[in-house]
């Protein structure tokens, strides 16, 4: 309601009300409405728009309303009547937040301006007002102003009597009820006038006088009465009850006894009666009513303008006296007929009619008087009464601000001087008042400071009454609240100030036993403390709101808060033991009995004869969801979490290139050297940096293995946590639950662990499927005592889905099916282990540049059926295995298969593997094992990493010269350098060169012969670090039909024993892939080069013809493009020399 509106509602023109008793018994027929409430449901006119005569012209109202009161009813209310309806709305709104289980106890925490609108939404209200019924409050604390003598408001302007058709004598009636003696005490003191217009209304039951000779028009022509002050109305006109009520949310209808559903309000009045009725009090209003205003109102202004007005008296006026108050005849200080009460009466009724300029002047002329006798109440609320003008003909903020302050000093000093219960009524009105208007202002200028204003006027009218010994102690909590919600919405929203204002509306609510009003409080402040740095103030909330929660028959709500404190890990050792013995009592006494309302986040499960408490979103421990790792280990040998996929994906491009290369390759369709060179959109290969196939879908695990889940679990508690029966839950194929005695679908592992204090540690549960099927895993739960047990759901994000511009806008995430496993028919499951002299590989492994190291690799199948398909694959180093038949898939040798191999469930098997790497630094070698079941349906991955660190060694260089005595020999310089660094850095770092073997069909090298004596030289084969030295060879043709032969250059030579001619084809392999690489590159510089350049039409058709020549011949003639590079056939065109230095073998291959 518009505050304009609200000033309407309240000030109103009042008609006295006199009905007889029988008047009254037709009219209870409705439900139990009474004359009053009756006619009060008519007495709203919202379209007037009628013309009324004023002292300065003519005036249209744009709304009538009347306001019809019983002469019973209408006397003074005491300040302890009003104290007993305030609290009644009060109680009333407190049940209904129990009964509708409205509390609003889990909030959002408030941290910027842009959550209000959504907090207050949150908590029942709106962004004009967050307390629905303070509404109710604003107007019972108007209503107990009723006939007092600081107000001519309530001034009757019409005396109507009502009488009934049925009277045995309707004018005595009449004349009984228009006596003097018959009005209100008010009237006998002398407060008002007792010379009110009359009014007299005939009602007559239709269906009750039906069948009777009762005439109501006869009855009023008989009255003599004019046709403008009376009438005739007929109610009752039904017979069967109707339901259409209009008094129920009236403002003007008061005192409503509850109706039944059979007699609702109203339920015998016909469309015509209601009619007639709201035709009766329009006409009464019109006709009746304002002329007799206009009437009175130039009446006082004739006395006025006699006594007040003119020069004469106002100069009088400077030397009047204050008015005797000792000898005084009436118990008023100012009667009907004073001046005084002449002029307020001219300003209220003036205010009626909406001619607020001359109620303004009235106003200011009285308070002057009021302010000379020292009668402070009546000044006070003329000072009121101004600022309402002021308001209402929109006038300077800083005149409206000045007059309530005036207004608020006025009742201060009063209070000071005498507190008295009837100020803290006085002192309410005004802070009403004040804070309405200023809020209304605020809002018409949000860059103001008027909610500021409004807040400090609450402030102050909490502050007029303890809330220890009044009956109207109910403000102070209502006037703190209100002021919070004022800070809320200031132009600078004070965070702060709105959460210890409501705090101390909690505890005022809480002293005079409104638990439900302070627990909302308490859980709205802790709105604004969360999450801040004022964790005490938050837990003195958390503790208090608590308790209020257990005497409201809530103890769910109680637990959780006391939960949420003990979770907050805030506490000394001492204090979270006594919280924690505090928790686990009200748990138990709430399991006694748990018939109270419950939430969601607790379920009581029946245990045997026992109940357990089963806490959902249990905060001790803290479970850190994106710690969550679920995996099945890869390699049978040991248990270690997945890698990264991202690690491995050139890994598992390399297998699927150097597969597709030899499917090519083998088919005839091109060459080994142009597959190896081709990009992956030839090879029609994935990208490696799209989206695979099965991305997204749930992950395979198999049946019968361990699928284990890993995550973090910290106790934020400053003393042991122990945690029993800790294990996953979930559900299988979406229907049955697990773990559950009634399947043995999966079987659940159950651990107890013990938390210190402040510690962090990672958790590893397990589970077992043993029925092929979806295992969604939903999260953990563990048990704190006998009584209380905790579960933890886990919320895993999805990744955020960017295929159209809506998802990329609202961040939308596709679903996370980490957690659903995916059960596949059981598996071969291969453990492989790699060692060195049976011991396990350091980290890093070093090793010496060109090195060939042995290693053992032993493999296991664990799993349930037999093992086969077997392929490795390693991008990092050069290896060969030895032992079983292995074949070189692709044209680089990183890819080998094993296809002779099988494991069947239980055996082992191990193999040596010689391994090499020319790359220096650190860096980590990579295996990939993949295998599959016999017929070869489905495969597995092992992959097995470890570091290396590579060291500089020998480095080689040679060159070629004719022989100076034999034109088919030549001679061969090999120049060796020990890279390596001294002793200080290296144990050993001298390297001795033991023997050369070459590997050719057509040549063969042989030595000169010595001229250095072994005995007094050093042996060049032997260097130091940092040395050089030059070997020389003779190379002649090869007549004895071998192809490889060793010269021994150090008197410890003995043969080699490592697969040196594997490593040469893999060696060759490589430098030709290189070769073609490079060429190619060359070739495409040059073609750039000459396309920059102007080129005639001769010259490209050459190039075409070169280049078709060229294909044709790659793709139809040579043997050698026909090869497989790592192939024994493909070292042909090339020379191979080997030597070995210092029991380390190293491989050289030159063209």
């Amino acid at each position: 309601m518009e505050l304009s509106e609200w000033i309407h509602t309240t000030h109103v023109p009042i008609i006295l009300l006199n009905a007889s008793d029988e008047a009254q018994r037709i009219c209870r027929k409705n439900g139990g409405l009474s004359v009053e409430q009756l006619l009060n449901g008519f007495g709203v006119f919202t379209h007037a728009d009628t013309p009324v005569r004023t002292i300065n012209g003519h005036i249209r109202l744009p709304e009538m309303r009347l306001r019809f009161i019983s002469t019973s009813r209408f006397k003074p209310s005491s300040s302890e009547e009003t104290a007993v309806r305030l609290n009644h709305v009060v109680s009333t709104s407190a049940t209904a937040l129990t009964a509708g289980n409205n509390l609003p106890l889990v909030l959002d925490p408030v941290q910027t301006e842009a959550d209000v609108p959504y907090f207050l939404r949150s908590i029942g209200g709106t962004a004009a007002d967050s307390m629905p019924w303070y509404g109710s409050f604003k107007h019972e604390v108007m209503e107990s102003f009723q006939c007092d003598d600081t107000s001519m408001m309530y001034h009757p302007h019409a005396l109507m009597l009502v009488v009934s058709s049925t009277e045995a004598d309707p004018r005595h009636a009449f004349h009984q009820l228009g006596l003097s003696e018959r009005l209100p005490q008010v009237f006998q003191d002398g407060l008002y006038d007792m010379n009110l217009p009359k009014y007299y209304l005939v009602l007559h039951d239709t269906c009750e006088t039906q069948h009777t000779s009762i005439d109501p028009a006869a009855i009023y022509r008989n009255l003599n009465i004019p046709p403008t002050s009376g009438g005739v109305v007929r109610i009752n006109s039904l017979s069967t009850p109707v339901l259409n009520d209009v008094w129920s949310n009236h403002p003007y209808v008061r005192s409503l006894s509850p109706s039944s559903p059979d007699l609702p309000y109203g339920c015998f009045l016909s469309d015509e009666d209601r009619l007639a009725l709201r035709t009766m009090v329009w006409e009464f209003g019109v006709k009746f009513v304002l002329p007799a205003i206009e009437s009175k109102m130039f009446a006082l202004n004739e006395t006025v303008a006699a006594v007040r007005k003119g020069v004469r008296n106002a100069l009088k006026a400077w030397w009047r006296k204050p008015k005797e108050t000792a000898n005084r005849a009436s118990v008023y200080l100012y009667r009907f007929d004073s001046i005084e009460s002449n002029m307020r009466l001219l300003a209220d009724i003036a205010f009626l009619i909406r001619d607020y300029d001359l109620a303004y002047n009235m106003y200011r002329l009285v308070r002057d008087d009021y302010k000379n006798d020292k009668a402070m109440l009546h000044c006070a609320h003329a000072n009121e009464s101004i600022a309402l003008c002021l308001y209402m003909m929109k006038g300077s903020a800083a005149d409206i601000h000045h007059a309530l302050e005036t207004t608020a000093g006025i009742y201060s000093r009063l209070q000071v001087a005498n507190s008295q219960l009837s100020l803290v009524r006085h002192s309410a009105r005004t802070t009403i008042i004040s804070s309405e208007i200023f809020m209304h202002i605020f809002r018409q200028n949000t860059n103001s400071e008027h909610m500021d204003s409004a807040s400090a006027a609450l402030i102050r009218g909490s502050s007029a009454t303890d809330p220890k010994y009044s009956g109207l102690g109910i403000c102070s909590a209502v006037f703190l609240e209100r002021a919070a919600f004022c800070d809320l919405l200031a132009r600078n929203t004070k965070f702060r100030k709105y959460g210890f204002r409501m705090v101390m509306a909690g505890h005022v609510y809480s002293m005079m036993g409104y638990e439900p009003h302070a627990a909302r409080c308490y859980s709205c402040a802790r709105a604004i403390y969360a999450n801040t740095r004022w964790y005490q103030v938050d837990d003195h909330i958390t503790g208090t709101l608590a308790r209020q929660l257990c005497g409201l028959t809530l103890p769910q709500q109680a637990i959780a808060l006391l939960l949420t404190r003990i979770g907050s890990g805030r506490h000394s050792k001492g204090q979270q033991l006594t919280l924690l013995a505090e928790f686990y009592d009200m748990v138990s006494e709430y399991l006694k009995d748990h018939s109270a309302l419950g939430i969601p986040d607790f379920q009581v499960i029946e245990a045997g004869e026992s109940k357990v408490l089963l806490i959902k979103a249990l905060v001790i421990p803290a479970i850190q969801d994106q710690s969550v790792l679920v995996f099945a280990p890869d390699n049978a040998f040991e248990l270690a979490a997945p890698v990264e996929k991202d690690d491995w994906k050139q890994v598992e491009f390399t297998l699927m290139k150097e597969e597709r290369i030899e499917h090519l390759a083998t088919s005839g369709e091109k060459d080994w050297l142009e597959l190896a060179l081709s990009p992956p959109g030839l090879l029609q290969l994935p990208l490696r940096g799209g989206k695979k196939k099965g991305e997204g879908k749930p992950k395979s695990y198999m049946l019968g293995e361990t699928v284990y889940v890993e995550f973090h679990v910290k106790n934020p508690l400053a003393c042991d946590v122990v945690l029993k029966q800790l294990h996953l839950f979930g559900t299988f194929q979406d229907a049955d639950e697990f773990p559950s005695s009634q399947n043995s679908f999966v079987t659940a592992e159950f651990q107890d662990i013990t938390l210190a204090p402040h510690a962090e540690e990672v958790v590893r549960l397990t589970f077992v499927a043993h029925h092929v099927g979806l295992v969604r895993i939903s999260g953990v739960r563990w048990a704190l005592n006998a009584n209380v047990h905790g579960e933890h759901v886990f919320h895993l994000p999805g990744i955020l889905l960017q295929d159209s511009l809506t998802n990329r806008a609202t961040r939308a995430r596709a679903p996370n099916s980490t957690l659903t496993c995916d059960i596949k028919p059981p598996m071969p499951w291969l453990g492989v282990s790699l060692t060195k002299d049976n011991k396990k590989l350091p980290w890093p492994l070093v090793c010496l540049e060109g090195e060939i190291m042995t290693l053992d690799l032993e493999l296991v199948n664990k799993g349930t059926h037999a093992l086969s398909n077997l392929t490795m694959v390693c991008s990092s180093w050069q290896y060969v295995v030895e032992g079983p038949n292995n074949n070189v898939v692709g044209a680089t040798g990183h890819v080998k298969t094993l296809p002779t191999l099988t494991l069947q469930p239980g055996e082992s098997k191990s193999f040596k593997v010689h391994c090499s790497s020319r790359t220096i630094g650190t860096e980590t070698v990579r295996f990939l094992f993949r295998y599959s079941n016999m017929d070869n349906s489905y495969h597995r991955f092992v992959p097995l990493a470890f570091g290396i660190e590579v060291m500089k060694c020998l480095q080689v260089t040679h060159t070629i010269h004719p022989s100076y005595d034999n034109i088919k020999e030549y001679v061969l310089a090999l120049s060796v350098h020990n890279g390596r660094k001294d002793g200080t850095k290296e144990p050993t770092p001298s390297m001795s060169i033991l023997s050369l073997t070459s590997w050719s069909s057509y040549w063969k090298i042989q030595p000169f012969q010595p001229t250095l004596d072994a005995a007094v030289h050093r042996p060049p084969s032997v260097l130091q670090w940092q040395e050089s030295s030059t070997f020389y060879f003779r190379v002649t043709q090869r007549d004895d039909g071998e192809v490889s032969s060793t010269i021994p250059l150090h008197v410890d030579a003995s043969p080699p024993t490592h697969p040196f001619g594997d490593f040469l084809c893999l060696d060759n392999s490589s430098s030709r892939i290189a070769a073609a690489k490079n060429a190619r590159n060359a070739a495409a510089g040059s073609k750039a080069s000459h396309s920059s350049l102007m080129r005639s039409i001769q010259s490209v058709r050459r190039e075409n013809k070169d280049q078709t020549k060229q294909h044709h011949a790659n793709t139809q003639g040579g043997v050698v493009q026909r090869v497989k590079p790592t192939s024994a056939n493909a070292l042909v065109s090339s020379e191979v020399w080997l030597f070995r230095c210092h029991s380390r073998d190293f491989i050289l291959l030159s063209r």
